[in-house]
């Protein structure tokens, strides 16, 4: 099927009207165009176009739902997530299917063909450390590789480490790492056997910087990090999903008066972390505590108060995004002949400082790609 948008604005982008053709999922064309023969005909009235939204961290099994979390981020604009672990119950209603198919595919099509799930199926732990609930809890080397070989035979599309613990707000401290460097090479070596990425639930300097020496693709929350860990994430090209909107959301919490200054600490070095050349990805944690899905563009404007331009946010949120998650074939672009999903809104998404409450005005999806 081809389709003719007219009057389309390129968000993050200039403010002058172009017509975009889609064909099959594909940016065909894109400049002042005529209709072609079997072209449907689409006046945006100038709405801003953006490639599909991707929220990097997401918890589909916590927070409700996940068939309603699933909807209403299709409805802001998001076409595509990154599920990083989460309770989930076996019901054969349930639009997930059992357990064992929940992460099958590298980009597959969910409920109706809409949002596309990458996930990692149970994360990995280690007993008596942070994150039993979300996955596995393991007690060694020999358990975290069994583990791990286990989430890739089921169809994990990435594997979810927890290298450290959540950071005491009290204190601002956290504790030592779940697993050490060795442990951690070779979980790396045995996801890149299996052609899959790492992600790294990593806080303060030793856990981030022992994952960063082992080669994982992406550090998620990543607070408290140090200059030295920034450094070595831009050397190596290691992504950082910062997950700003927790600590922003629950800042004001009596129960942990410290929390503010986490926060503000960590939109700085996220700052820092920007001017050194670290890859940022957009990521909400949507689904955990104090977090609703569909809290992307909460996580962006963040980003935009930490520096990022909106071009900056667009790749962030797209470009970047997609490459984490392994979509190929220019997803998250709208060069003439990246295969992408489409999305318009009212307003700049990349400019908007408020974020809550963004709402798509429509979307266009591709064929699924695995």
């Amino acid at each position: 099927m081809s389709c003719l948008l007219r009057a389309c604005r390129e968000a993050a982008g200039d403010r002058q009207t172009f017509d975009l053709r889609y064909a099959d999922g594909v940016v065909a064309a894109r400049g002042a165009l005529e209709p072609g023969r079997g072209d449907q005909v689409f006046d945006l009235g100038g709405a801003f176009v953006s490639p599909g939204l991707i929220d990097a961290h997401v918890h589909l099994g916590l927070g409700g739902p996940p068939e309603a979390a699933a909807r209403a981020s299709f409805a802001a604009g998001l076409t595509a997530v990154r599920d990083l672990g989460g309770m989930y119950e076996a019901d054969p209603e349930d639009p997930l299917g059992p357990p064992d198919a929940r992460g099958a595919g590298a980009a597959e099509d969910m409920w109706d063909r809409r949002l596309r799930v990458v996930s990692a199926g149970r994360a990995l732990t280690r007993k008596g450390g942070y994150g039993a609930f979300l996955g596995v809890a393991v007690s060694d080397r020999a358990g975290l590789l069994a583990a791990a070989q286990a989430e890739i035979g089921r169809g994990a599309a990435t594997l979810k480490v927890i290298v450290s613990g959540v950071v005491d707000f009290a204190s601002a401290t956290v504790g030592p790492p779940h697993f050490d460097a060795e442990d951690l090479r070779e979980l790396v070596a045995v996801a890149r056997q299996a052609g899959v990425p790492v992600a790294a639930h990593a806080n303060g300097p030793e856990a981030i910087g022992i994952a960063v020496a082992a080669g994982v693709d992406s550090v998620e929350h990543g607070i408290l990090i140090s200059e030295a860990a920034l450094l070595a994430m831009a050397a190596a090209g290691t992504r950082w999903v910062p997950t700003l909107t927790p600590l922003y959301n629950l800042r004001a919490d009596p129960r942990w008066p410290r929390l503010a200054e986490i926060f503000e600490r960590h939109l700085e070095v996220v700052a820092r972390g920007r001017e050194l050349g670290v890859i940022l990805v957009a990521g909400s944690d949507a689904g955990s505590p104090g977090v609703p899905h569909v809290s992307l563009h909460t996580e962006i404007s963040l980003l935009r108060h930490a520096g990022l331009s909106p071009p900056e946010l667009r790749r962030a949120a797209t470009g970047a995004a997609a490459e984490l998650l392994g979509f190929g074939d220019g997803y998250g672009r709208l060069e003439v002949g990246a295969c992408t999903d489409l999305v318009w809104f009212a307003e700049d998404p990349f400019e908007a400082l408020g974020g809550a409450g963004v709402r798509a005005l429509g979307v266009m999806m591709g064929p699924g790609r695995n």
